[in-house]
């Protein structure tokens, strides 16, 4: 069969052509007038901003640290032929977009392609077959926002189909990862790691200052310390009004210092700041993690509805186009907390239910423990208590507890073990239920959470008087 020309590539494959974020079929971009730059993207898809920041972009190159390896990569793109590896090691899209951005203008026969996470190897080289034979070379993007397991499975695929990848790719290959992913890709696809042409540095250094690098772990966190590190934040913003990509963490930490000292409108805010920031550097995965915490305030304050569409609309979706399999767990558990605090019940434990072999699968065990404690809570509510239900619940708080012990998780330990308790005194144990509440009041006093030791405290005090 033969090879589709340029003027009929395969959907997603794009050659002086745009696509969108769905893996829609390219269309065309029309060419504005020059600007010094070029003012066309040969080979990807760029959103705007990419352009904005090009302005004289070629007389001046931004970062002359990477110039060497530059000028290494253009050396090879003046003389495709036969199949080489290049690995690029690059940890922020819009600079490596403006590196793209020079290569697209310079070889007309570049072409740029966003893989989506849910292809196979043998889909992976056959899509690379696809290009036609003046080809000069693919470069491989977006994996940067794969899951782990993904990329395991492409990678170890690929070093197993390395002889189909250099027949089918008679032309140089780019591929751009994140470092700590080249290392993986080292560890998991050694045979074909040997035939690399190069592996080429493009890591730009955020700038960064100590304040970022002080961020609080927010369990155990008294109000004090929460208010200190606010103001630390506050005086930092204070002299850069124009936040910069690295900021966009720091402005998720006083989001959720904001709301933890009840403080929602300046948590959106500067939720909304960092959302910002994201979708300006086309990092979807942070994009999704901060829509998720302005779902946390608004949940927070009351507003479910408006909560529960973010996570079902935006959130819960990002994640699957990521095939991010356990952050979308994460959320149908958030979904499913949302659910239960208004009473939907049964929809509330079929989501539960539907994300712990998922959890089981990935062998997590902090999740398994979560949704396990989640499940037996909302069976509780349901008021389902014959001995094989009350069975069941107290199975599954005991392993919930027995993983949180094990992950030495203190938060765990305290809030399971007031459920346990409970269930230990309605199933007539009253001493073991004690023993599980010496350990709550424990944990909770560890973590300095007052609310939770005196919770605790009335639970055991109850018991003693019941017995």
């Amino acid at each position: 069969m033969a090879k589709p020309s340029r003027r009929a590539r395969p959907a997603g494959l794009c050659h002086g052509r745009s696509q969108d974020r769905a893996g829609q079929p390219c269309r065309r971009v029309a060419r504005p007038r020059r600007t010094g730059v070029t003012a066309t993207t040969r080979g990807a898809a760029y959103p705007p901003y990419v352009l904005d920041h090009l302005k004289n972009y070629h007389d001046s190159f931004s970062d002359d640290r990477h110039s060497g390896n530059l000028i290494r990569l253009e050396r090879l793109l003046e003389h495709p032929s036969r199949f080489r590896l290049v690995l690029a090691e690059h940890n922020a899209p819009r600079y490596r977009d403006r590196i793209i951005e020079r290569l697209a203008d310079r070889f007309p026969h570049t072409d740029v392609w966003p893989v989506s996470p849910d292809l196979s190897a043998g889909d992976f080289i056959k899509r690379l077959g696809d290009f036609g034979p003046e080809q000069a070379a693919v470069q491989v993007v977006r994996l940067e926002d794969w899951p782990p397991e993904a990329g395991s499975r492409l990678f170890s695929g690929l070093n197993y189909r390395r002889e189909n990848l250099a027949a089918a790719v008679p032309f140089l290959l780019v591929v751009w990862l994140p470092r700590e992913t080249v290392t993986r890709f080292a560890r998991e696809a050694p045979d074909l790691w040997a035939w690399r042409t190069a592996v080429l540095d493009f890591v730009a250094p955020p700038k960064r200052t100590d304040i970022h690098d002080r961020t609080l772990t927010f369990l155990g966190e008294d109000a004090e310390r929460l208010r200190l590190r606010r103001q630390e934040i506050d005086d930092y913003f204070k002299t850069k009004p124009e936040p910069g990509y690295a900021d966009g963490a720091l402005l998720l930490e006083a989001a959720h210092i904001h709301e933890r000292l009840g403080e929602w409108d300046r948590a959106l805010r500067a939720a909304e700041k960092a959302l910002a920031i994201y979708r300006d550097n086309d990092d979807q995965r942070s994009t999704a993690v901060t829509q998720g915490q302005i779902a946390n305030i608004l949940q927070a304050r009351g507003e479910l509805d408006q909560a529960l569409r973010i996570l079902n609309d935006e959130v819960l979706g990002a994640f699957e186009r990521l095939g991010d399999v356990r952050s979308k767990a994460v959320i149908q558990g958030r979904i499913a907390d949302i659910l239960e605090s208004r009473g939907e019940l049964d929809q509330a434990l079929a989501l539960h239910e539907r994300r712990l072999p998922v959890a089981q699968k990935l062998c997590d065990i902090e999740l398994i423990a979560v949704t396990r404690f989640k499940i037996a809570r909302i069976r509780l509510q349901q008021g389902n208590q014959g001995t094989d239900d009350m069975q069941r619940i107290h199975e599954e708080l005991a392993a919930s507890l027995a993983s949180f012990r094990k992950l030495g998780r203190q938060d765990g330990i305290g809030h399971v073990g007031v459920l346990l308790a409970r269930v230990l005194a309605m199933r007539g144990q009253p001493d073991e239920a004690l023993a599980v509440l010496d350990q709550a009041v424990a944990a909770f006093d560890k973590l300095g959470d007052t609310q939770g030791v005196d919770q605790a405290r009335r639970s055991r005090d109850r018991i003693r008087a019941d017995r």
